[in-house]
């Protein structure tokens, strides 16, 4: 049959459209060709979809058209609908094809209109305008993605292609529906039925035995959020909290709640009845302020930053975790093994459970199987049984080849599985920057060709003295030049953009051989590898935490800025690591080294008002900076306060002076955590004496003065920074 001759196409049309509504699967039909033969074919398809609900993503829809706006997807993510027509030609951007992936029907259709297949790989696509990195133009980047995904749909046998000047495909549709309907009038599986139960249990059983619920899309994971809200206020469970990254995602949860709750009222944030309550409150309005809950559903969890979860899992003594396994915003399977740890650490009886069978479509879909094989969203690390006995002896570096990585299958899903495990926020995109991303190096640790640790370089810098000009002065900020950018411009080093750097974008080691020095192995390898020989530094940026920051100290690495807001991803506050490889290189971090410290006591009580107190402790031990003595007045000044003699407003610059002389030049402070923590809030962040108590559990200003008191009488008799023996010192007290 002929693509071109009408008759054959409508007859195939015909087939084909009865066939797919009839198994309950989604499908993917390929438009490949021009702009003018796709219009027509696509205009042909959609007549046999009259009656049904069709979106468009594309940046020339026809007229009348539904277009979903890509800057609100999220919008969109719990909505249904027949057919999504993307139109890779306006640019195939990686996460909102997955994303839209998930809102269709089973039955329905993603029509993926594309230039050519034999020339897509070659294809100018828009989206390089995004993802391209100074000075490399959009019409250089390569197209490896782009032709690992035409090998994709190419070889995926139930995909139907339809492509300019070729015969129509034979149809392949799935005949095997065996999923079909689960028989019950509130539930849609028995996946989701078993949710509910466990959610009763949480609410009803012992204290702080969390669960953490992960599914896939289609799995009706936040319909059960809904239906066990609404069961539970029907029980009489007073006052349900839901959360989740966006008020817009909950949609299809306050729906199904509602439905099931007679005579309740329903606005945007919360559904009342006459005796319970479920409200929508956001994370981070949950950890600045106390809320009663008798449960707590963090919906999506994997896209809200790991120190929020961790705060909600410390405050609330019934709660339910739930998250998309592989989703737009972040991994669910990156999620549960990072996040475990937390669990374990604070409520070692929590509990998990997987949400498999579909309700939306049947099980086995081919739309879901093309999406995963082509995002490689069910990429995994090797097995942990191949690579247990991994070390530093047994282990071979390798800088990757990219052009032989895209049609190395294998070695790509252990690195994709690899990344994905080890930062929850992978998202699809990143998978195309992996192949694509022009100022891209990958490295990785081999044991018995098994990928077990890697690190990705983006190469940055090198930039002319005109340039440099520019970005110090903030009129130019060059895309993908972290480091050099944020150098000369925040902080005012103008040598930083004309330096050939490197920066760490990722690491990750293979969950089975953590702890081993592997990534710290593979990071000194790197540093001896040819290819950076011509480096000045390799630096990195991430949210700080203490674990991350002992590793990088270890590596050598050291800090030289901290962010100044959370950053919307992690909710931690980034730094800035450095580690010189040239002379040059040497001296930018003197300066670096000179401005951070000068700045950073001044900005803790300012802008890092909320840096956590370990954090602060472990920067100001890395400076070692002798600063000026305290002269025999300010020692009066600190001695009666500490006497409970003068009140702590009437001297805080002599004990600033003194509590910065000793975390500057003490690597282990002789505090517990309690009494390390009022000390920086209170005299390094001068955090007001309501908000420590809030913060920290203290009744007032009595008891935190008191602990203020106790703990800076511990250092004094504890340190010889003004060259006092402690006996003198004690005899003054």
């Amino acid at each position: 049959m002929s693509g071109d001759n009408p008759d054959d196409f409508k007859s195939f049309l015909i087939d084909l459209i009865k066939q797919i509504q009839s198994s309950n699967h989604r499908y993917c039909i390929v438009v490949a060709g021009d702009k003018e033969w796709q219009k027509q074919k696509t205009r042909k398809i959609l007549d046999h979809f009259a009656d049904k609900q069709i979106r468009w993503i594309s940046a020339d829809p026809p007229a009348n058209a539904i277009v979903i706006k890509t800057s609100k997807i999220t919008n969109i993510l719990g909505d249904e609908t027949d057919v999504i027509v993307f139109d890779a030609c306006s640019g195939f951007n990686p996460d909102i094809f997955g994303a839209v992936s998930g809102i269709i029907r089973g039955g329905g259709l993603l029509i993926l209109l594309t230039p050519p297949l034999s020339e897509w790989a070659q294809f100018n696509d828009p989206e390089y305008e995004r993802i391209t990195v100074y000075p490399t133009p959009p019409e250089k980047m390569t197209g490896r993605f782009l032709a690992r995904l035409v090998q994709v749909i190419q070889h995926h046998s139930e995909t139907v292609i339809i492509e300019q000047k070729k015969m129509l495909p034979s149809i392949k549709i799935k005949t095997d529906t065996s999923s079909g309907k689960f028989n019950d009038p509130i539930f849609r599986s028995e996946d989701q039925k078993n949710a509910v139960e466990a959610i009763f249990k949480v609410s009803q059983g012992h204290r702080r035995r969390p669960l953490v619920i992960t599914s896939d899309r289609g799995r009706g994971k936040t319909t059960a959020l809904g239906i066990a809200a609404a069961q539970l206020m029907n029980k009489g469970v007073d006052h349900i909290i839901v959360t989740a990254p966006r008020r817009d995602a909950l949609c299809l949860l306050f729906d199904h709640a509602a439905s099931l709750l007679p005579d309740c009222k329903v606005s945007r944030e919360q559904i009342k009845t006459t005796t319970s309550k479920l409200e929508f409150l956001p994370p981070d309005e949950l950890i600045r302020n106390e809320h009663q809950a008798k449960l707590l559903l963090v919906d999506e969890a994997a896209a809200i930053p790991a120190p929020i979860l961790e705060q909600l899992l410390t405050r609330y003594s019934r709660i339910v975790f739930a998250t998309t396994i592989h989703g737009y915003e972040g991994t669910g399977r990156g999620f549960a093994v990072r996040f475990q740890t937390t669990l374990n650490e604070h409520t070692p009886n929590w509990k998990a459970m997987e949400m498999k069978t579909p309700v939306r479509w049947a099980e086995n879909d081919p739309l879901e199987n093309l999406v995963f094989e082509s995002l490689l969203l069910d990429a995994n690390p090797a097995p942990d049984e191949l690579v247990i006995t991994a070390n530093t002896r047994n282990c071979s570096t390798e800088r990757v080849d990219r052009e032989k990585l895209v049609s190395d299958e294998n070695s790509l899903k252990q690195l994709f599985g690899l990344l994905v495990t080890a930062h929850y926020q992978t998202r699809p995109s990143d998978l195309r920057y992996l192949l694509d991303g022009p100022n891209l190096s990958i490295f990785v640790l081999r044991h018995h060709d098994h990928i077990i640790a890697t690190t990705l370089l983006a190469h940055e810098g090198d930039f002319n003295e005109a340039m440099a000009k520019e970005i110090t002065a903030g009129k130019r900020r060059p895309h993908g030049h972290l480091i050099p950018e944020t150098l000369a411009s925040h902080m005012g080093l103008k040598q930083a953009p004309l330096l050939k750097g490197a920066r760490v974008v990722r690491i990750a080691v293979h969950p089975a051989v953590q702890n081993h020095g592997l990534g710290s192995y593979l990071l000194d390898q790197i540093q001896k590898h040819p290819t950076i020989s011509d480096l000045d530094y390799i630096a990195t940026c991430f949210g700080a935490t203490v674990d991350l920051l002992r590793f990088w100290k270890k590596a050598d690495y050291l800090p030289i800025r901290v962010g100044l807001q959370r950053n919307a991803s992690s909710g931690e506050h980034s730094v800035v690591l450095f580690k010189p490889i040239s002379k040059k290189g040497n001296h930018l971090l003197v300066t670096a080294r000179e401005r951070f410290f000068r700045q950073f006591p001044h900005q803790l009580a300012d802008s890092l008002q909320d840096l956590e107190p370990d954090i602060v402790a472990f920067l100001l031990q890395q400076n070692k900076k002798i600063l000026p003595q305290l002269d025999e007045m300010d020692w009066e000044d600190f001695r009666a306060f500490i006497r409970n003699e003068r009140v702590y407003e009437t001297c805080p610059a002599s004990i600033l002076d003194f509590v910065c002389s000793i975390f500057m030049n003490n690597d282990a402070v002789t505090l517990n955590n309690l009494q390390r923590d009022v000390v920086i809030r209170k005299v390094l962040q001068k955090n007001s004496w309501e908000n420590i108590a809030r913060i920290m559990g203290l009744s007032g200003k009595k008891e935190i003065v008191q602990k203020l008191q106790e703990a800076l009488n511990t250092l004094y008799l504890k340190t010889n920074i003004d060259s006092v023996d402690n006996t003198s010192k004690q005899k003054k007290l």
